[in-house]
């Protein structure tokens, strides 16, 4: 382990370096210090056991990704593309396999091989250049869960085409309907049992139980499918089906996630280990035409299988060239096969060759993909959006008090909304209130954020009450959509530079939110105009509240504006058509003579004009503000109502 985890972090890091995927790395790692490189590892017994559980732990998460509403959604990207694909492509390999010489249950066992892509890698790439939601992101989705499910059944007839389980019809149907029995029998078992408990676990808040669980009813399952005579990948996968339709799908991938990737790494390792340097140097040209050959194939197979669903050239081409390399269930089909005595070493060591070849150019072939494909369609972009399932809707993270006010609010005005929260309670309370699109997980995880559709998101609601994981949930959404409007909580002032600095674009403080309406409350009680106050309110917010944080640094607000603070009341008089003061100045209206009230302010159209201009002509509609002691105030509203002539000084 000390060896593999030491090359990998080499190998990943001029990966990175390069801009090639980390997937493509760990191969590389593998080929290096395998026994077929560098020889620092001869034995790969121990790897091979935890290359096994990767594969359990790969095909558990997968399936908590293929969930009956996941497959309803994809609709006939899941069962016309997937099963276009899947039999094209196995039927032609099964025919050239045949036409070379080899017999007919080991042809059709190539054409299991060469039909899997590698969902680790086409994922891979499609999210880096943020493709997923794309028209050829939807399709590839749609055809690689396919063909993680058809991984199954595979499995299962590969003792059949070795003949350890009788080559007869009634044979074959035995077997099958005994590993369909056990898949229903387990898959309803968990179905009931498992949310239950599951339930039970994450409402005691223990996020540590709720991870073993998952954990235990991962590896639970395949150790139940393998002694009765099943894959333990198989159980792995079943596990994954169950908990998909459970409320914490997401939480659990997030948690399992780093454990998957680990896993992933000495999964990928352990292939590349397989690959000999020798039997390639002495087989160029086979394994040549073997990959080209492969990557034609499933190329063109794709792309007919796009055509045939009604998208065009440019989609077909983009997903023709994501998915042309062989996947990494192909490896364990391959050494199922070679332990049932089916695949002959020659051959293994071709296929092992000519796959691992395959995921090594599919990156170069793949960041082709969208240029090729927009000159074969005359130019036009390939939209990132198009297949999205959820856009321009508000993502609210945390339903507590402030998350539902929000909700409630958008929900008037017929916006959109996503519910994001960690709390099992809280979400099922978010659906019981209404929400239709809601999700339990940890909104500082970009898994979560991407399920909920963070990139085609119209905005970010941060009102999380941790401000560790508002931090993270910023971070990780302004990575995954650097135009994205966030709006965050902040508990204390000194969370407004930090969040900002992460990438939040608004963030409201509970102390400094309370100062403001304070203000405004102190202003209205002292009767200043609505105008007034909107607009030292609005000052007050400026900047994320500097003027509050930073007493020092100018607010904006004018001395005029200052000034209203120190009087004891202010007064808006507005002037109706035909008053007495239309058409004269502030000169002319000669307020002074009869009382000591200041005209603050004129406003016009609803704009306030801080230092009126004496020479400004009043016109209907304007409106004056006055401020003063409360007798001067007074003086000067029966002044302006009567005129100058009801007054002593009278003209």
């Amino acid at each position: 382990m000390v060896t593999i985890c030491g090359a990998a972090l080499l190998v990943i890091f001029l990966s990175y370096r390069l801009r090639v995927p980390s997937v493509v790395g760990f191969l590389l790692t593998g080929v290096f210090i395998g026994p077929y490189g560098l020889g620092l590892l001869s034995d790969t017994e121990h790897i091979e056991v935890f290359a096994e559980l990767a594969v359990v732990l790969i095909l558990f998460v997968i399936g908590l990704e293929v969930s009956v509403r996941e497959l309803r959604e994809l609709g006939r990207l899941f069962l016309g593309g997937g099963s276009l694909q899947a039999g094209a492509t196995g039927l032609l390999a099964t025919l050239l396999a045949r036409s070379v010489g080899y017999a007919w249950p080991l042809a059709v066992f190539c054409g299991f091989v060469v039909t899997l892509s590698s969902t680790a890698i086409a994922l891979k790439l499609l999210g880096d250049r943020r493709e997923i939601h794309a028209p050829h992101g939807r399709l590839s989705l749609g055809i690689l869960l396919f063909q993680d499910i058809l991984i199954v059944p595979m499995l299962l007839v590969v003792p059949l085409l070795a003949g350890s389980g009788g080559n007869s019809p009634l044979q074959v149907l035995l077997v099958l309907g005994e590993g369909l029995g056990i898949v229903a029998g387990v898959f309803f078992l968990g179905r009931f049992l498992m949310p239950r408990v599951l339930g039970l676990l994450a409402r005691t808040g223990v996020r540590e139980l709720l991870l073993l669980a998952a954990v235990f009813a991962c590896f639970g399952a395949a150790l139940v499918t393998h002694h009765l005579g099943l894959s333990m990948a198989l159980g792995g996968f079943l596990a994954g089906v169950v908990l998909a339709e459970s409320d914490l799908r997401y939480l659990i991938r997030s948690e399992v996630g780093p454990f998957r990737d680990v896993f992933n790494a000495i999964f990928f390792t352990s292939i590349g280990m397989l690959l000999s340097l020798s039997f390639v140097a002495a087989n160029p040209g086979t394994i040549a035409a073997a990959t080209v050959g492969i990557i034609v194939l499933k190329a063109l197979v794709v792309f007919a299988a796009a055509k045939l669903l009604g998208f065009p050239l440019r989609t077909a081409t983009a997903a023709a060239l994501t998915l042309c390399q062989i996947g990494e269930f192909s490896f364990v089909l391959l050494q199922a096969g070679r332990a049932e005595g089916l695949v002959p070493d020659a051959l293994y060591s071709l296929l092992i060759a000519a796959s691992v070849l395959t995921m090594l150019v599919t990156p170069l072939l793949s960041a082709a993909a969208v240029p090729l494909a927009q000159r074969l369609g005359r130019g036009g972009p390939v939209p990132d959006e198009g297949g999205e399932i959820l856009s321009g809707h508000v993502v609210i993270c945390g339903w507590g008090l402030n998350g539902r006010h929000v909700a409630g609010v958008l929900k008037e005005g017929g916006i959109r909304r996503l519910v994001v929260d960690l709390d099992p309670a809280l979400v099922r309370l978010a659906k019981d209130s209404g929400e239709a699109h809601v999700l339990v997980g940890d909104a500082g995880r970009s898994e979560i954020l991407s399920a909920a559709g963070i990139e085609g998101a119209a905005a970010l609601v941060l009102t999380l009450s941790d401000p560790t994981a508002t931090r993270q949930a910023i971070q990780a959404a302004r990575a995954l959509a650097p135009e994205l409007p966030i709006i965050a909580r902040g508990r204390r002032p000194q969370d407004i530079t930090e969040m900002v600095a992460l990438g939040a674009d608004q963030v409201v403080t509970q102390d400094l939110e309370i100062s403001v309406e304070i203000t405004r409350r102190v202003l209205a009680a002292l009767r200043l105009p609505p105008q007034l106050i909107r607009t030292a309110t609005r000052l007050l917010h400026e900047d994320n509240y500097l003027a509050l944080r930073s007493p020092g640094v100018s607010s904006g607000l004018s001395s005029t504006l200052l000034d209203v603070l120190a009087v004891g009341t202010a007064e808006v008089y507005p002037l109706r058509p035909g008053h007495w003061a239309v058409g004269l100045d502030l000169r002319g209206l000669d307020l002074r003579r009869v009382t000591r009230a200041t005209i603050l302010a004129v406003l016009r159209d609803d704009q306030v004009v801080a230092h009126p201009d004496p020479g400004r002509e009043l016109r209907e509609g304007d409106s004056l503000v006055l401020a003063g002691a409360h007798t001067d105030v007074a003086a000067a509203l029966d002044y302006l109502e009567e005129g100058p002539e009801g007054t002593d000084g009278g003209s």
